[in-house]
């Protein structure tokens, strides 16, 4: 069984399979995911974009659901008993998803690890009860873990390799039908549907100011696919902005860019790694 819970670790997901199944042809995976963990070959049983959500207030709005979600993994650890639990990160569910597979006697293995370093530190012995390997992408956590007596791997962060376009700056413009010799800027809010709510909305209204004091600048969103595109049609209304809406071209996107004003997130990090200049924005 595999769980990842929102866009950016659905991504990592689909690569894990991909490599596993390259390495035994003969592994299958079910879970929690998204489209490239379908096109891996998981069988989904939950949408990853049904469960991206952050925040106390969503949290409690979709808690029935998630609820629920987390009753039916549990039963089916029980009835399928699959040979590994893979986790990845997406802590709020995982962790409590992972003591039911301790008690089958099921390994756990927990692949990108929760910000312990950051925050909630303390969850850092909870872990140590209910995973038997962490498997981390920065190397100052293989030292946190083994401090703290879990068993841990350090494996790189999987972006270094996938961060890429194939195209110049002016081939993404032609690509996505806009004016090579006009600047671009990105407006990132993120692949959550409440992050797309909260902030896209002022994103637009700062590129209506730009807009209106450089009338040249064109607008660029990446559509992520755990979002509707009927859902960001929606907070464009009404908006006269030179922008067009991307869907799963993240990095082609990228390269078109002059400038990125970005969620934090995954995605800071990856416009960080194309060496495009961004701002960093989150409400």
């Amino acid at each position: 069984m595999i769980v990842a819970g929102e866009a950016s670790g659905e991504a990592r997901a689909a690569r894990l399979v991909e490599e596993a199944q390259r390495l035994d042809a003969a592994l299958s995976f079910f879970g929690i995911g998204g489209p490239r963990m379908r096109e891996a070959g998981v069988e989904t049983l939950v949408d990853t974009r049904d469960m991206a959500v952050i925040g106390l207030f969503e949290v409690l709005r979709h808690y029935r659901f998630i609820s629920g979600v987390l009753k039916r993994m549990r039963r089916l650890l029980a009835e399928r008993r699959p040979d590994l639990l893979v986790l990845v990160d997406y802590s709020g569910f995982n962790l409590r998803l992972a003591p039911t597979a301790k008690e089958l006697g099921i390994p756990v293995m927990y692949y990108i690890s929760p910000q312990v370093w950051a925050w909630r530190r303390k969850r850092i012995y909870k872990i140590r009860e209910v995973v038997d390997q962490m498997v981390v992408v920065f190397p100052f956590e293989a030292s946190l873990y083994e401090q703290a007596g879990v068993p841990v791997r350090y494996v790189g962060h999987p972006l270094v390799d996938e961060v890429h376009s194939d195209l110049d700056r002016d081939g993404a413009r032609c690509l996505f039908d806009l004016n090579p010799a006009r600047p671009v800027v990105g407006l990132f809010p993120g692949s959550r549907r409440n992050e797309l709510q909260r902030l896209l909305p002022p994103m637009l209204d700062a590129a209506e100011r730009i807009h209106a004091a450089r009338p040249e600048v064109q607008f660029l969103i990446p559509q992520a696919s755990t979002l509707d595109r009927a859902e960001i049609d929606t907070l464009l209304a009404g908006r006269s902005l030179p922008v067009s809406v991307i869907e799963n071209r993240f990095y082609d996107v990228t390269r078109a860019c002059d400038a990125i004003v970005t969620a934090s997130g995954t995605a800071t990090l990856e416009v960080a790694l194309m060496r495009v200049p961004l701002v960093v924005v989150y409400r």
